[in-house]
């Protein structure tokens, strides 16, 4: 697909269409739209809102990637940079399974005793 859009190929241009395309679908600027707007369609929340915590990190992360320009991801470092995006989506992972998935007991103020 790369190709096809840009024909030669140049590194400043595969980390902007890899990570910061707004239409490749498999770029990571793509699929972090995608996944916060899939998490607002779940929870209720309109789109530049959170009312929770895994809202609020994705929130975070579609907003560094929006600030964000090639020259400096890789001055920084495309390794890093991409490494630290990625512990970030680990958090945003932890955050949407605490938020959706982890069970918690209902009514905690006493505890079940059977037979009582």
């Amino acid at each position: 697909m790369y190709r096809k859009r840009h024909g030669h190929i140049a590194p400043e241009q595969i980390v902007e269409f890899l990570v910061l395309d707004h239409e490749f679908p498999r770029s990571i600027h793509h699929c972090l739209t995608a996944a916060n707007d899939s998490l607002h369609s779940i929870s209720g929340t309109p789109v530049g809102m959170y009312r929770n915590p895994a809202e609020q990190l994705l929130g975070q992360l579609r907003a560094e990637l929006a600030y964000a320009d090639t020259e400096h991801i890789i001055k920084r470092g495309l390794h890093e940079f991409l490494d630290g995006f990625q512990t970030k989506l680990n958090l945003a992972d932890q955050c949407i399974y605490d938020t959706f998935f982890a069970l918690r007991p209902i009514g905690a103020s006493a505890p079940y005793r059977p037979n009582q």
